[in-house]
């Protein structure tokens, strides 16, 4: 094994506690958020979207190490995974700000 597949193997690692981890907050985040009346369902929404994503990346990328017809897929959602959770993270500072 050179060192290349060793760092590679963390990055898989640490990339999957970090997707999952996402899932866990993100749902649990987004099922208290409908639970308060006065924050907008539009934020949990977009919440639960986040996590759409990310289970459709990992999805992929885990079928992608089956066969590699699934990388432009993993690819194309690990974006959406990125821009989602920003706009989830955009929209939450726009609704703290007019909350004030």
């Amino acid at each position: 094994m050179n060192p290349h597949d060793i760092s590679r193997a963390f990055h898989m690692l640490g990339a999957l506690i970090y997707f999952v981890g996402v899932i866990v907050i993100q749902v649990n985040i987004s099922r208290m958020e409908l639970k308060v009346k006065s924050i907008p369902k539009y934020l949990p929404f977009v919440g639960f979207l986040v996590v759409a994503c990310y289970v459709l990346f990992l999805g992929f990328e885990i079928s992608e190490l089956i066969s590699e017809a699934f990388k432009l897929l993993a690819c194309f959602f690990e974006w959406m995974a990125f821009f989602s959770l920003m706009a989830w993270l955009v929209l939450h500072g726009y609704y703290t700000q007019v909350a004030k």
